[in-house]
């Protein structure tokens, strides 16, 4: 059997490791190669569009959302306060009319408590003007002379008011109310004597009074046609009353401004606040 020499295996091998090397340093020092390299296309969407795309559609779907929700609950809570607000106008309303009939049932313990009043004061009459020196027999007189043919019994007499100086206004008690009336009919005759005579009345009464005659007076000159009466504190046309309210002038349950306005044609609302507005000389307003 022949043996492999070992001697001439052994310069082979380095052949191939200097050539194998030589071939690697001519590689790299060499130039690269001028054929055109193929592109490669990526087909698919890029990435950040595509999130940036899912992004905004799911915000517009949270604020879909989020806007139904708030219409849901606007819509709710208007129903819910259409409701209260229709419960409280019901509410109002029944307060209203319990107001206006406290007010009508206030009223008529108010006339009743006037109208006691005025029975009591029924006899009763107030001159001014009486001195010191007069006497009873001076008023007593003085009376009978308005009355006419009926006689006057006087009941009794005393100063009113504080006043340390001056004439007192005198009130005069008489037996017999009926001739009060008769006796004020004729109060005109006293002109320029310094005397004067007027109806007993709380200080009400009289505001409304004076405040009637002040209107009267209006209605008369303006409309002279028209027949206005006073009667005590009222002002009266045929059937149709007018009465004082605190300041405001009714004619039963009817404003009286509008009842005036059907009876003359004329508006007298300007008069009524002039009258209302009139403070008597000496009086605090």
């Amino acid at each position: 059997m022949l043996q492999p020499n070992v001697g001439d295996s052994e310069p082979n091998a380095n052949v191939d490791l200097s050539e194998s090397k030589k071939r690697e340093r001519e590689w790299s020092q060499s130039p690269p190669s001028s054929a055109p390299k193929k592109k490669i296309v990526n087909m698919a969407p890029p990435e950040g569009n595509l999130k940036e795309g899912n992004l905004l559609e799911k915000i517009e779907l949270i604020l879909d959302k989020k806007i139904t929700e708030l219409k849901t609950d606007l819509k709710s809570d208007l129903e819910r306060l259409s409701g209260q607000i229709g419960n409280m106008e019901k509410e109002n309303r029944v307060l209203k009319q319990e107001l206006q009939t406290i007010k009508s049932e206030l009223n008529v313990y108010k006339d009743k408590v006037e109208g006691l009043d005025r029975w009591q004061r029924q006899k009763n009459l107030v001159l001014k003007g009486i001195k010191r020196t007069d006497d009873v027999s001076t008023i007593k007189r003085l009376l009978q002379d308005l009355a006419g043919e009926k006689t006057v019994t006087v009941v009794r007499c005393h100063t009113l008011g504080t006043k340390s100086v001056g004439p007192h206004p005198i009130l005069v008690e008489i037996d017999n109310g009926d001739i009060v009336p008769d006796i004020l009919k004729n109060a005109a005759k006293l002109k320029d004597t310094g005397y004067s005579i007027t109806r007993d009345m709380s200080q009400e009464a009289r505001v409304r009074c004076n405040r009637f005659l002040r209107l009267r007076f209006e209605l008369r000159k303006q409309c002279p046609e028209k027949k206005f009466a006073g009667q005590y504190d009222k002002l009266v046309h045929e059937k149709t009353v007018w009465q004082w309210r605190g300041d405001e002038l009714m004619a039963g349950t009817e404003n009286g401004l509008q009842a005036l306005l059907k009876v003359t044609g004329k508006d007298f609302s300007n008069t009524v606040q002039e009258i209302l507005r009139y403070k008597p000389p000496g009086e605090k307003g």
